[in-house]
């Protein structure tokens, strides 16, 4: 498949001569992740640590450390490992971020002496990484990322020639899930709630082509365009995640994060809000406990948050 590969680019001035394709796998075929995948596990085996200290997915590598020492001994012992196999790592796309209490400042270099850039967060699969170990960042990206498909569909949703139903429908599955994108593991404050639920009702009184001179009710909005709050929403996403976990064996790599225990003290004063302690909330809001988490399917029916329109369905 791969063996005397050849290729042409086509351009204004026509078609060019081929020539022969010696690096990477090819473009668009759904082959190519597989084939990427197990040459960067024999590649890294040998230097890959076991997570949650590297986090591969392709070609997104995520290295962790507990010092600057050892972060710039391991990231050393990577760069040899991938060059020495033909690979080479871009400087100025590689960032590091610190996540001490304490602002630490991280000298980490390449085998060329070029510093790599510090940043307070870090884009991770579309998930933004904040230095503080808050989810406000990655809040503020999803409600970016939401209005930018919001323009794409305006043309529907901002139609008068559209019945509510429809708009409803479009914000439903173009929009919100946009908007939602990695809730499962955001631990939410009350202002990124706010913000959450202000963007949605912005959105929704717009799909009406109503303002807040009008005063009507937000659930009266939600009601007539067949919406449950979001904040409803991202709590269903959360549990629905963490009962997934909670279902795998004990021996599985994820849920041993989550049951994880970080060594120190937390420090005096009011905290701050913890996934685990998102999720007991969670639970003790819709009377649940960890251990109802083992019956799949009653465990979705219980945390599921209907929009207005499936209930009156069911009560029907």
């Amino acid at each position: 498949m791969y063996d005397g590969a050849r290729t042409a680019v086509k351009c204004h001035a026509g078609l060019t001569e081929s020539f022969e394709i010696k690096v990477g796998v090819h473009q668009g075929s759904c082959l190519s992740p597989l084939l990427f995948i197990i040459v960067m596990d024999a590649i890294s085996d040998g230097v890959r640590a076991v997570l949650p200290w590297d986090i591969l997915y392709a070609d997104d590598l995520v290295i962790g450390a507990e010092t600057p020492t050892d972060m710039q001994t391991r990231f050393t012992a990577w760069q040899d490992r991938l060059e020495g196999r033909g690979f080479k790592i871009n400087a100025s796309k590689t960032e590091t971020m610190s996540c001490a209490k304490a602002e630490e400042k991280l000298e980490i270099t390449d085998n060329k002496g070029n510093k790599l850039r510090q940043v307070e967060t870090f884009k991770y699969l579309g998930a933004v990484l904040s230095a503080n170990g808050g989810c406000e960042s990655d809040v503020k990206n999803r409600i970016k990322a939401a209005w930018s498909k919001w323009r794409e569909v305006s043309g529907v949703v901002c139609d008068k020639n559209m019945s509510k139903r429809v708009k409803g429908k479009v914000y439903k599955t173009m929009i919100r899930p946009v908007l939602m994108y990695g809730a499962e593991t955001w631990a939410l404050r009350k202002k990124d709630e706010v913000l959450l639920e202000r963007t949605e009702m912005r959105m929704l009184r717009w799909i009406l082509g109503v303002s807040l001179k009008d005063k009507l009710r937000n659930e009266d909005i939600r009601n007539r365009l067949e919406v449950v709050n979001i904040k409803e929403k991202v709590r269903e996403a959360r549990l629905r995640w963490f009962g997934h976990v909670e279902r795998q064996d004990a021996d599985c790599f994820v849920k041993r994060i989550m049951k994880a225990e970080v060594v120190g003290r937390r420090s005096r004063g009011r905290q701050k809000k913890r996934w685990r302690d998102k999720i007991q909330e969670d639970l003790t809001a819709l009377q649940l406990t960890a251990d109802d988490a083992s019956d799949r399917d009653s465990w979705r029916k219980r945390i599921h948050a209907a929009d207005p329109s499936t209930t009156r369905d069911n009560t029907a």
